[in-house]
């Protein structure tokens, strides 16, 4: 199993979210976003500073969401961020989660632009997706949110085609210019 980090090789234990691309001939892995670190076999990892993301998500657990999109002259990456929030019309606790992004130099050496709040957020005001535990068995409600798994950039027509899903309820294809992600993020 590659890479033997973090709790993958323990017995009982997962992790996930790991995102692997290839880029030069070499296939590597994002492996976290706070820190930003990018694992290759037999080279050294790529550590990469990403405390301006706490602007944003604060100390909230945070996860990558795609790996790094291929947009020419910088990447692209997606993540999200969750916490526990209460409902204040039925006091009942919601896990609500959150999307953002951030591009890299084409080096992978720094975050050149991000988000400076959530591109698409969770809200008890719209319908509540059940979630369910890997039987079935309805274990929380948790408000919808657009969470994309997959990308890749359609120079052709300068779009961006995400395959996303709705807390892992719902599945789809997300098409979108560029230009309008890349207007919702900040230069860093």
């Amino acid at each position: 199993i590659y890479p033997p980090v973090g709790d993958n090789l323990k017995p009982g234990k997962a992790e996930k979210n790991w995102c692997f691309f290839s880029e030069g001939g070499r296939l590597r892995l994002l492996y976290s976003t706070v820190p930003i670190s990018i694992r290759t076999p037999g080279e050294p990892d790529i550590e990469i500073d990403s405390s301006s993301l706490k602007k944003v998500v604060g100390e909230s657990p945070t996860f990558n969401s795609t790996a790094p999109i291929d947009i020419g002259d910088e990447w692209l990456v997606f993540f999200h961020w969750k916490y526990m929030a209460v409902d204040t019309a039925t006091q009942r606790p919601h896990l609500l989660y959150h999307l953002g992004a951030y591009t890299l130099d084409k080096n992978f050496t720094r975050i050149t632009r991000q988000c400076t709040e959530a591109l698409f957020s969770g809200s008890t005001n719209d319908d509540l997706i059940w979630w369910t535990d890997c039987v079935g068995t309805p274990v929380s409600t948790q408000p919808a949110c657009i969470l994309p798994f997959g990308g890749e950039y359609v120079e052709e027509d300068d779009t961006i085609e995400l395959a996303l899903g709705v807390n892992d309820s719902f599945m789809g294809i997300f098409k979108c210019p560029l230009v309008n992600i890349l207007g919702l993020l900040e230069t860093v």
